[in-house]
């Protein structure tokens, strides 16, 4: 069996994890988030720090990728969502794309609506405050700016989508899309 895979991408604040979640019951599949993976690490070893975070950050790339692994091949489809970083996460993807038919799916808001969305982060009591979101403003501005967020280099189709107010294709038009796509 080869697996549907749905990457949905995108700068933090971008709308990817709402998203995903949308797709995941349009299309019931799971969602596999890494920010998910991360929370439960947290839940283990509360960070004390941006730095103790960011490393369990770094470790749960890893995990994501193993648990995708054992899924891969044995159900019909599956959601991935992360803040995928151009240039760097590459090779993760691309390693798995000979077990699945994979579509990308980006999101992407004007910068101040990413701001925005973070600042309100810390209202959410299902987040965990180990994110350390206030902290992590001006990283994800400068990433921003330096492209770090664009779309991932991979050769599959791709559906840009602008959240800033809404979705720009709309959910039905989202799926529509990739249901055309991966069916082909």
């Amino acid at each position: 069996m080869q697996t549907r895979m749905i990457i949905v991408s995108g700068s933090p604040g971008s709308g990817k994890t709402g998203l995903a979640q949308k797709l995941g019951d349009t299309f019931e599949y799971p969602v596999l988030s890494r920010d998910a993976l991360k929370e439960v690490l947290m839940d283990i070893w509360p960070p004390e720090s941006r730095e103790e975070s960011e490393r369990l950050g770094d470790a749960s790339w890893p995990l994501m990728y193993q648990v995708l692994d054992a899924l891969l091949g044995r159900i019909p489809g599956v959601i991935v969502e992360s803040n995928f970083v151009r240039g760097d996460t590459e090779s993760g993807i691309l390693k798995r794309l000979e077990r699945a038919q994979a579509i990308l799916v980006h999101c992407a808001a004007k910068t101040p609506e990413i701001i925005e969305r973070i600042a309100d982060r810390k209202n959410d009591h299902s987040r965990h405050e180990g994110h350390f979101d206030e902290q992590i403003v001006p990283d994800v501005v400068l990433a921003i700016d330096n492209d770090a967020y664009e779309p991932l280099d991979l050769p599959i189709p791709l559906i840009h989508v602008n959240t800033t107010d809404g979705y720009d294709p709309s959910l039905e038009d989202i799926a529509r899309r990739i249901e055309e796509t991966l069916a082909s």
